[in-house]
């Protein structure tokens, strides 16, 4: 411990001596590795980062597309990732496969909601909504952070209309009131009873720039926002994610889906359509991971973040190549200092030539220890292990240099007779 406080001791006194080569390396190492923690932290929160949910690996998403937000018709390549509220009952009640199914609004950002608390001197409010399913919460598998979240019975035709409000719509705008659960509201003027509110750092089922901040039952969407198309068999709106059993093969899963849809479609008014019938055949679902919600904005994103990170990437390279190159430099301003003098073992006897051997740089002094002070400088001039490696480049060049006369200077030590070139016979001081 004391010979590695000493080291770092005479590194911190070289860095000093050298401030401008120090200042540089930092900057230059900050400029890189900064970069690269700035895409990496986006890339991570947008494209590796699963929901904050109960074993997300489980969720499974039926689609594998950005179908968004309400469809109808017929599609050429055959592949859906939306769906209509029939086939997603179809879906839950034919797929043992899935412990739950859970529906959820494609186009919520289109539909903004107005909403206002009941009582006087309330104003209202345009906000975000998703109408989704009633096991939505559960098939996530999460709690409440007050209240509770949706049952069955919420999400039946003609119960009374219920809400669930976002834990940041409820602490921004409502500074965490707790008597806002159980209190009636007016959603677009319809009465409304807000039951609970959702977890903390649940965003909903997907990464958006403008999150929704109430959830409400899928049931009570024609009532509240006036959307016909729930009911109609022919017009999708829904994305589905369901959470598998163990076990489950989900090749054989996503065949048996596809089956289903067919059998689906073929009785709708869509198909009877000639040139529907001939692209019927091709109708399919892809199974695709749903830990991570529905990919909308890392599919639209994807490319350039991919982008971003290449070029950061070469940021990174490039400020590892100039450091190399500056400690490239700086050890071949040092190779007298590294390496013997040839014409000194020619001059000296054998006992002086032993003596000398155990003061010089290159033989004499242990190698491990002059390592570890070159690394104590490196380590502490750029503070990561991208800074050694450029160093001990420059220092195996610096050996390479004086290989040659150190191994001649050895065999002089151990055989006098041994031929060996002198030069200018000068005694330097070790490091």
């Amino acid at each position: 411990m004391r010979v590695l406080l000493q080291d770092l001791d005479y590194a911190v006194r070289q860095l000093r001596k050298a401030p401008g080569f120090t200042v540089t390396v930092l900057l230059t190492l900050a400029l890189g590795i900064g970069a690269n923690s700035a895409i990496f932290t986006l890339v991570n929160a947008i494209l590796l980062h699963n929901l904050p949910v109960i074993d997300p690996k489980t969720l499974i998403r039926i689609g594998d597309k950005d179908d968004c937000c309400v469809n109808g018709g017929w599609n050429d390549e055959g592949d859906y990732s939306l769906f209509a509220t029939d086939t997603y009952s179809m879906f839950r009640k034919n797929l043992p496969e899935f412990e739950e199914l859970a529906a959820m609004e494609s186009g919520y950002a289109w539909r903004p909601i107005t909403v206002r608390r009941a009582g006087p001197q309330t104003a209202a409010k345009s906000v975000v909504a998703t109408f989704v399913s009633g096991n939505y919460f559960r098939v996530f598998g999460l709690s409440p952070a007050a209240g509770r979240l949706f049952m069955d019975a919420d999400d039946q035709k003609g119960a009374p209309i219920t809400a669930v409000m976002s834990y940041d719509a409820w602490q921004q705008d409502y500074a965490g009131d707790p008597s806002i659960v159980g209190s009636q509201f007016n959603i677009n003027t319809k009465p409304a009873t807000i039951i609970g509110i959702a977890p903390k750092g649940f965003y909903g089922d997907r990464i958006d720039t403008n999150p929704p901040k109430y959830f409400l039952p899928m049931n009570s969407m024609d009532v509240v926002s006036g959307a016909p198309y729930f009911t109609d068999p022919d017009v999708q709106w829904a994305y589905i994610i369901g959470r598998v059993k163990p076990g489950t093969s989900l090749p054989a899963l996503q065949a048996k889906a596809s089956a289903l849809l067919k059998q689906q479609f073929a009785p709708l008014k869509t198909f009877t359509d000639q040139r529907a019938k001939k692209v019927l055949s091709r109708t399919h679902v892809v199974l695709s991971p749903g830990g991570g919600g529905i990919q909308n904005m890392q599919e639209g994103y994807k490319d350039h973040l991919k982008l971003l990170q290449w070029i950061a990437a070469l940021v990174l390279l490039i400020a590892c190549a100039n450091i190399a190159n500056l400690l490239l430099v700086r050890g071949m301003g040092r190779r007298a200092e590294l390496s013997v003098p040839r014409g000194t073992w020619r001059a000296a006897q054998p006992h002086r030539a032993a003596a000398a051997y155990g003061e010089r740089s290159s033989l004499g002094y242990w190698r491990p220890a002059r390592s570890r002070r070159l690394l104590s400088r490196g380590a502490r001039a750029a503070g990561a292990r991208l800074s050694w490696s450029a160093q001990h480049a420059g220092q195996r060049f610096a050996f390479a240099a004086g290989h040659r006369i150190c191994l001649c200077a050895f065999a002089r030590h151990r055989h006098p007779l041994w031929p060996c070139a002198g030069a200018d016979g000068r005694t330097r001081e070790p490091l």
